[in-house]
């Protein structure tokens, strides 16, 4: 069944109804955690230069999608597909500069801060909202691009929700959810003129805690804790176009086992 990436189908409810098993719920909550951190954190979106130090600033808008496939332990024929999304926004201010270490050799050092905010669609076709996640990283310069050296940097970053929460009146099941996303990354960038491509590789560990409130079988109410940490690791590839203080970005990758594309629209100084 696909979905469209504005419409999740969040499978989780639909697979406690009928989990035998504690392990049944745990494996559920970890295929949806490897989708779920990586849509709203895997997009880079930037080469890997850092900005040069105060007073530049540059702010990214853009959106992520991945079709995901769900695989229902107990019935490998159930099988659900859905494209899932989300929208992130980016500001980053540079920090330092950074140092020379001989000529045309610089930007050891420097930093940027990174301030993300991404919103997840989440809920049926006619019951649709959207999630916050609020992120803060720090991009560490370890080599700024010159006419014989590419751009080398290492960057960190936490990007996590507030509770949410998840109802499915016809089964009288109740969820409430919490995302947690740490991420490590490096990049290499090189400018070719007409267009700068970069190249990174990293990896996620992706938290979700679970409280779930639900019938068993013989209809006595049972309520849960859980807390998975599934980690992936990627590898992307995109290409940066600069007009004037407008950026372009174009972006593909593999996250886990998922492949994913992401656009995204700049601008700054």
């Amino acid at each position: 069944m696909l979905k469209s990436y504005i419409v999740l189908f969040f499978i989780l409810l639909t697979i406690s109804l009928f989990a035998q098993t504690q392990e049944d719920i745990e494996y559920a909550l970890n295929e949806i955690a490897k989708p779920l951190g990586g849509v709203v954190n895997d997009a880079v979106l930037q080469d890997a230069n850092t900005l040069g130090g105060l007073p530049h600033f540059q702010i990214t808008g853009g959106i992520n999608l991945r079709t995901v496939t769900f695989r229902d332990p107990n019935n490998p024929e159930n099988n659900e597909e859905w494209t899932a999304g989300a929208i992130s926004f980016e500001g980053r201010v540079g920090l330092f500069k950074g140092k020379s270490i001989a000529p045309t050799i610089g930007g050891f050092g420097s930093a940027d801060l990174l301030l993300r905010l991404a919103f997840y669609p989440m809920g049926e076709e006619n019951d649709k909202y959207f999630v916050p996640l609020f992120g803060l990283g720090l991009k560490l310069g370890i080599l700024r691009e010159s006419l014989i050296t590419p751009a080398i940097s290492i960057t960190g970053q936490y990007t996590g929700s507030s509770k949410f929460e998840l109802i499915d009146e016809e089964s009288e099941t109740y969820a409430e959810f919490t995302m947690k996303v740490f991420s490590l990354r490096a990049d290499v960038s090189k400018n070719l003129f007409i267009v700068t491509p970069y190249v990174g590789f990293g990896f996620n560990i992706n938290s979700l805690e679970a409280d779930i409130w639900y019938y068993d079988q013989f209809y006595s109410p049972v309520y849960d804790t859980y807390e998975v940490s599934p980690s992936a690791a990627r590898f992307y590839a995109g290409l940066h176009k600069q007009l004037f203080f407008i950026g372009i970005n174009l972006e593909g990758g593999l996250s886990g086992d998922t492949f994913y594309w992401a656009l995204g629209l700049s601008a700054g100084i």
